[in-house]
């Protein structure tokens, strides 16, 4: 492999490290490729709780100038679980390059006062976010709007977010895609008209639980049908070990949006194993079949929802 050339060299490693195990041991592998290979381990990092996220501190810490290092390489954090609040300040602070940030915490830290977290965000040059966080989110936009300035993709897996009118959101002038929960036992149609006339907001994806069937309804019910409206998996799609698939949400919803809306369902929509499969083509896993509940028509007999079939009804 030592004759090879070097970019051939990173492309096979690439190809090979899926795991951060596998990864460090690619950094032996010669001098010449450590320094690129150190930057693949850190530049995309998922950390599932508190160990991990110690750890990765204990690691960033054997790098003097750590500070300078953690904000050079890393640029796309997934931190999920629980994680001593403490501890994950402090690595946010550290890695000040990030653009792409994720938040699937377990913790209550935030929910009465979350300054202390929107402070350290404030420094981020954000592009990206996910927050699945007991937080007040809408206080944050009007309090540390700086937060907010560049963001451009933004994910809040919250149910109760379209329950009332949020009139900050139209100050958010970067935003182009917007992902939220949509369930019609809280959601209020005039919130969610807000969102789809937002005349920025060009990629608007609804959280929705399976069926489709009631999400569907209450849009049609309604007149919220749009164009730009996809309706995604409610689950949080977790990033690769290696922090690949950090903008496959957006990836998939984007692509949905490429093709027609199909006349049968009147929306457009991404199955759980069209996320799935697209994982299976990063990490070269074996696909799931494809399934999606909204291509059968449904019909309402009786009170019982029947898949239609060939044939008049």
């Amino acid at each position: 492999m030592h004759t090879l050339p070097l970019e051939v060299q990173q492309e096979i490693l690439a190809l090979s490290t899926n795991k951060r195990s596998t990864a460090a041991k690619h950094l032996r592998v010669s001098l010449r490729i450590h320094s690129w290979m150190e930057h693949v381990l850190y530049e995309k990092v998922v950390l599932d709780g508190d160990d991990d996220t110690k750890r990765f501190l204990q690691c960033l810490s054997l790098r003097p100038p750590h500070m300078q290092f953690a904000q050079a390489h890393t640029t796309s954090l997934f931190l999920k679980g629980e994680i001593e609040p403490p501890r994950m300040l402090e690595l946010l602070a550290l890695c000040k390059g990030v653009t792409c940030l994720a938040l699937d915490l377990d913790t209550d830290e935030f929910s009465k006062d979350g300054s202390a977290l929107w402070s350290v965000l404030d420094a981020l040059p954000l592009k990206y976010l996910m927050l699945s966080v007991n937080i007040t989110f809408t206080d944050a936009i009007t309090t540390s709007p700086k937060v907010f300035t560049h963001i451009t993709h933004l994910d809040i897996h919250d149910e109760c977010l379209l329950d009332e009118d949020h009139e900050c959101f139209d100050t958010l002038n970067a935003l182009t895609h917007l992902c939220v929960v949509l369930d019609r036992d809280y959601s209020k149609p005039l919130v969610v008209k807000r969102f789809v006339s937002n005349p920025r907001v060009q990629v608007l994806a609804f959280r929705v639980e399976s069926p489709h069937s009631g999400a569907v309804e209450f849009l049609e019910e309604h007149g919220l049908l749009h164009d730009k409206i996809v309706l995604m998996p409610f689950f949080i799609a977790p990033w690769g070990s290696m922090g690949r698939g950090d903008m496959l949400l957006w990836q998939v919803a984007e692509e949905a949006l490429k093709h027609p809306i199909p006349k049968k369902q009147g929306h457009r929509c991404v199955p759980v194993s069209t996320v799935r499969n697209a994982y299976a083509n990063k990490y070269d896993m074996p696909k799931v079949p494809h399934s999606n509940e909204c291509t059968a028509k449904k019909h309402n007999r009786n009170g019982v929802f029947l898949a239609r079939t060939k044939g008049p009804m």
